[in-house]
């Protein structure tokens, strides 16, 4: 009895401390992510507004499935590979719309939620 009291106590101590270990990783996945994208706000006149906005969703929906293999929904994904491929994702879709002429004001936004709470993860504005 006293050997598996003693050797549960080893597995207790090992798990707290690998515990406190990997609570220390630049960036921390806890459980699914589900990442949220879309508009925070718009403003155009254009009459090819509709067009834009569109454009604008779908330049960064391609983006996603491209640099991180997800299919997005409507208005989400759920990726558990952390915020910088995210971001990067992200960035490369910014860097495709710069190249186009897209009149009006846009702020598109990505957030995440898991287990810690919701938080943004990318912000382009034009």
């Amino acid at each position: 009895m006293k050997k598996i009291l003693m050797t549960l106590a080893a597995v207790l101590c090992c798990a707290t401390l690998m515990s406190l270990f990997s609570a220390c990783t630049k960036e921390e996945v806890i459980g699914d992510t589900t990442y949220n994208f879309g508009f925070d706000s718009y403003s155009s006149a254009s009459n090819t507004f509709l067009a834009d906005i569109t454009l604008i969703d779908n330049t960064f929906k391609n983006a996603f499935k491209q640099e991180l293999g997800v299919t997005p929904g409507n208005g989400y994904f759920i990726y558990n590979g952390g915020d910088d491929k995210v971001k990067a994702a992200c960035e490369k879709a910014a860097a495709v719309l710069k190249e186009k002429a897209i009149p009006g004001s846009f702020v598109y936004v990505v957030t995440k939620t898991n287990a810690k709470g919701t938080s943004t993860v990318y912000t382009w504005k034009q």
